[in-house]
C-alpha cells in the first residue's frame, strides 16, 4: 500500500512538472501557427465601435453582438453569421434637437481566411439587413417623434489577431458599411451608420 502511494505521488509530481506555463503555451502555438487557430463551429463576437460621421448624422458609439455557424464549405473558412447592433447619435442645433435609437439585426455570409501560418486572418463578408430607427425630434420646443423600419445591406472587411495567450479566440478589427436610406424626414436619407469602424473579440466553441 505505501508503494502504491509513492508511484501514485510521484506519477502527480512528474505530470505538474511537465505542465506548461502560459508563457510556454503561448510559444508553443507561435511555433505551429495553422494549428493554434480555434477550430469551434460556433462563434460569437461581441464588438464596440463607432459609427463614423457622415452627411448630416453625427457620429456615435455603436454596440453589436453577432453569432456565426461555421458551415462545411469552402475549406470550413465560411461562416453563416447573425449580428444585433444599436446606437445612439444626438445632435442639435437652430433650435431643432434629435436624439436617435437605431436598432438593426443582419444576418451575412462570412469568410475567414484562418489556420494558415499567421497570426493575422483577414474577412470578408455581406449580407441583408433590417432596420428600425426612433428619433425623439424637437423643433423650437415641440415634439415631433418619427419612426421607421426599412431593409438595407451590409458589406464588411477586416482582419482578426490570434489570441496566442489563451487560444480560444481572436481580436476582430472591422469596418462595415451600410446601405438603408431612412424615411424620416429629420434624417434626409442617411442610413444613420453607414460606416463603423469597431473592435471584438471572436470566441470559439464546440
Amino acid at each position: 500500500m505505501r508503494w502504491a502511494f509513492v508511484v501514485v505521488l510521484c506519477a502527480t509530481s512528474a505530470l505538474a512538472q511537465r505542465r506548461m506555463s502560459p508563457e510556454e503555451e503561448q510559444q508553443r502555438r507561435l511555433n505551429d501557427l495553422p494549428n493554434a487557430w480555434p477550430r469551434g463551429s460556433l462563434m460569437i463576437t461581441p464588438k464596440v465601435g463607432f459609427a463614423l460621421p457622415v452627411s448630416n448624422t453625427p457620429g456615435a458609439v455603436s454596440v453589436a453582438l453577432e453569432a456565426g455557424y461555421r458551415t462545411p464549405w469552402l475549406g470550413r473558412r465560411l461562416f453563416a453569421t447573425a449580428q444585433l447592433s444599436w446606437s445612439r447619435p444626438q445632435f442639435q442645433g437652430g433650435g431643432y434637437s434629435a436624439t436617435v435609437h437605431h436598432v438593426g439585426g443582419a444576418v451575412a455570409a462570412l469568410y475567414r481566411l484562418d489556420r494558415i501560418d499567421s497570426i493575422v486572418a483577414p474577412f470578408v463578408g455581406a449580407g441583408g439587413a433590417l432596420f428600425a430607427t426612433d428619433a425623439a425630434v424637437q423643433v423650437n420646443g415641440v415634439d415631433r417623434p418619427q419612426k421607421d423600419l426599412r431593409p438595407g445591406v451590409i458589406a464588411f472587411a477586416g482582419f482578426e489577431l490570434l489570441d496566442a495567450l489563451t487560444g480560444a479566440g481572436a481580436i476582430s478589427f472591422e469596418v462595415r458599411f451600410t446601405h438603408a436610406p431612412t424615411t424620416l424626414p429629420s434624417l434626409l436619407d442617411s442610413s444613420v451608420e453607414p460606416f463603423v469602424a469597431s473592435i471584438g473579440y471572436r470566441l470559439f466553441f464546440l
